[in-house]
């Protein structure tokens, strides 16, 4: 847990902004733990546990840095793009919630792929105006294809006729 940190021990940073990178940091110190004030979720009992929370100085990288509204009795804090941690145990575990997710994103890209293609199966086969806009469009930019490999043969043709009349 946070509160049981000694100046020198270990912090994982997780740093997610442009993809998941592991900062180690040492913890400096804290500021004295404050009491928070519980809150009621409507429907839910209230949780009169007490819960103390303070800043945490860590050095990573070589950088100080805080990081607030850190609980005294939690192991992990994610502040969005940021996961601190204050054991291996509990960046292990981050990073394993961290493989899940994207796995997860993998595994519903195959379907949503799937879901795309048989939605516009049924568009065409249900929706006749629909069906011709695709048409249209399909055959829209197949020309366009054609008309840019006529414009680079072309080209091409251009080329060869100017070198031969260079020569001569």
């Amino acid at each position: 847990m946070f509160q049981n940190l000694n100046k020198d021990d270990d912090v994982y940073v997780i740093d997610k902004k442009d993809g998941p990178v592991l900062r180690m940091g040492k913890f400096v110190n804290k500021t004295t733990p404050i009491p928070i004030t519980p809150t009621q979720t409507p429907g839910l009992m209230l949780n009169m546990t007490q819960q103390y929370e303070f800043t945490m100085r860590v050095n990573v990288e070589g950088q100080e840095g805080d990081f607030p509204n850190i609980l005294t009795t939690e192991n992990t804090h994610n502040y969005g793009n940021t996961i601190v941690c204050s054991t291996r145990e509990a960046f292990l575990s981050e990073v394993d919630k961290l493989r899940i997710k994207s796995q997860g994103e993998i595994d519903r890209q195959e379907l949503n792929e799937k879901t795309i293609a048989w939605c516009e199966e049924v568009s065409r086969k249900v929706n006749p105006t629909y069906a011709k806009e695709k048409e249209r469009d399909e055959a829209i930019a197949n020309l366009n294809d054609r008309l840019d490999t006529m414009e680079e043969s072309i080209g091409n043709a251009l080329d060869k006729i100017l070198k031969q009349l260079n020569k001569k």
